[in-house]
């Protein structure tokens, strides 16, 4: 349920946030799909994208959580 405009707002952050999440998943599999040997640094890079990417979304998830009405204090 959308209960103030903030709220679509962070709604619509947290979409963009996971598709960055899943485009940085892909990113990575597609790589170690498509190299025998991985370079070390390019998989480092590649994982610190999608681990930057799981940190953005975690944070907006927490900020939505504040909104859930289903909770005690929510």
């Amino acid at each position: 349920m959308i209960i103030s405009p903030e709220h679509n707002d962070l709604l619509e952050e947290f979409k963009k946030a996971n598709e960055i999440e899943a485009e940085a998943i892909k990113a990575i599999s597609d790589y170690t799909e498509a190299t025998a040997t991985p370079d070390k640094a390019i998989a480092k890079e590649l994982f610190k994208r999608f681990e930057d990417a799981l940190e953005r979304k975690m944070a907006l998830y927490n900020k939505l959580k504040e909104f859930d009405l289903s909770q005690p204090n929510g």
